[in-house]
């Protein structure tokens, strides 16, 4: 079978869970014989040409094929002149790639970066799409569908001008998509100075004295809403060429059929390759509780909530903690606080096996959450709240790790984490009935029954 994935770009410039999913994904079809091609957006050429093309050369194992002069991938930021995010493209263009490579079936993994005449091309062609649900962006330009704290539930895109936390200009973002900016995100040294402890407090004094020009931002602000308005009719084009929506959870679903009706497609927990059954029964020690937070310091992941929790049990007395994370923190100072740079596929067994509990406070709505898999997979408990599409996994099996509901977040976390501070035996119970649950762990079983949806969708 002849497989195309589409997604919004590649390691080192791009990273997270979708990347690791359908990568890992690809990997696995490639190996069972499928003949699988990557398509991602590529670089701009100068400002005075436009036209669209696409480059093919091989990245790793994979056949790729680059698109040259794509939309711009935002990841969730504003942008001025955002209408640059609605051009329509070259149909023609995309119509020629996919008869070269003719395609059996299309997997999106994204819709940014990607114009709307790849998928009148394949309409045209004849070749079905299917869709993967790993954020919201097709619903909301800021992917999270977060709004002053609250998950949004406008059906236009009205007030997006005036939600955006900031915005970038198009040549900052077409710059992330140059081959020097690859070169860079990919050099050892960068990635030192990315999450250098010693180089910390200088940036951020830098960034502190960088004067920033907020009437200009007010004024993208409000000429943008015009442009937010013609972007939504433009996704709302885009998901009609969708032929199968792949859900990862039933919450996200729920998400999208709150926008767009009904809609054609299954749900399917998604994992990845280095998710194998790790577990083992731990011993909790009462000296040092170890808390593993290993999602980002941005707002809708909830890490605010987790930093006031634990500010409240330090100034309690309860000061036998410490905290992991794998991004630099605000507050350098905070001792029970340890930093770490982002995790890589061979720093697993050191990550999960440093922490006793995984905490995901989300506020707005995963739509699954990997790393709680992950942290499953290690045997760790976790806590997470309500919004959290993986908390599906602990419905199947009670016991293994905690929910909070989202409208009692704030104290609710602070009340569980000193829960299991003043009690280990929590964990230890959590820990027994992970290793209990009756699961299947091998990701080539999943990379079968994606391959047999492929199957089923183009028939």
């Amino acid at each position: 079978m002849k497989i195309l994935h589409y997604i919004h770009g590649l390691p080192p410039v791009r990273g997270g869970g979708l990347l690791v999913y359908a990568l890992d994904l690809a990997e696995g079809e490639q190996r069972m014989g499928n003949e699988v091609h990557l398509l991602v957006p590529g670089k701009f050429t100068t400002r005075f040409e436009k036209r669209t093309r696409i480059h093919s050369k091989n990245w790793e194992k994979f056949s790729c094929h680059y698109i040259i002069n794509p939309l711009p991938v935002t990841e969730g930021a504003g942008i001025s002149g955002v209408e640059c995010l609605a051009e329509s493209g070259d149909i023609n263009v995309y119509i020629n790639f996919l008869q070269k490579i003719s395609p059996d079936i299309i997997h999106m993994h994204s819709l940014m970066g990607i114009h709307l005449a790849f998928f009148q091309a394949a309409k045209k062609l004849s070749i079905p799409i299917l869709f993967t649900s790993h954020d919201y962006y097709g619903l909301c330009p800021k992917i999270s569908l977060l709004r002053n704290g609250k998950m949004c539930d406008r059906n236009n895109w009205t007030m997006c001008a005036q939600c955006m936390e900031h915005i970038v200009s198009q040549k900052k973002v077409k710059w992330k998509h140059s081959d020097i900016y690859y070169k860079i995100k990919k050099n050892k040294f960068y990635h030192w100075m990315e999450y250098s402890k010693i180089l910390l407090p200088i940036k951020k004094y830098i960034k502190s004295i960088i004067k920033k020009d907020k009437g200009e931002n007010n004024q993208v602000k409000t000429e943008g809403v015009q442009g937010y308005n013609a972007l939504f009719a433009y996704y709302r084009q885009i998901y009609e060429y969708i032929t199968y929506y792949h859900f990862n959870s039933n919450q996200s679903r729920e998400v999208y059929e709150s926008f767009l009706g009904e809609i054609r497609g299954q749900v399917i927990p998604i994992t990845n390759k280095r998710v194998r059954d790790n577990r083992r029964i731990y011993t909790f020690k009462d000296d040092k509780l170890r808390i593993g937070y290993l999602s980002s310091k941005q707002i809708f992941k909830g890490y605010p909530y987790l930093e006031e929790a634990l500010e409240a049990m330090y100034k309690k007395g309860m000061t036998g903690f410490e905290c992991h994370i794998y991004f630099n923190p605000q507050n350098v100072h905070c001792p029970y606080i340890c930093s770490h740079a982002q995790y890589r596929e061979n720093d697993m067994d050191a990550v999960f096996k440093g922490m006793d509990v995984l905490v995901m406070p989300s506020i707005c709505k995963e739509t699954f959450g990997m790393i709680v898999l992950e942290a499953l997979s290690y045997g760790i408990p976790v806590i997470i709240s309500s919004y959290v599409g993986a908390k599906e996994l602990l419905e199947e099996n009670q016991g293994m790790g905690i929910v909070i509901e989202v409208e009692n977040l704030k104290e609710g976390l602070r009340t569980e984490l000193e829960r299991i501070y003043d009690d280990r035996r929590i964990l230890s119970r959590m820990n027994r009935k992970i290793c209990d649950w009756d699961r299947e762990w091998d990701f080539d079983k999943h990379v079968i029954k994606m391959i047999d949806l492929y199957h089923e969708i183009s028939q």
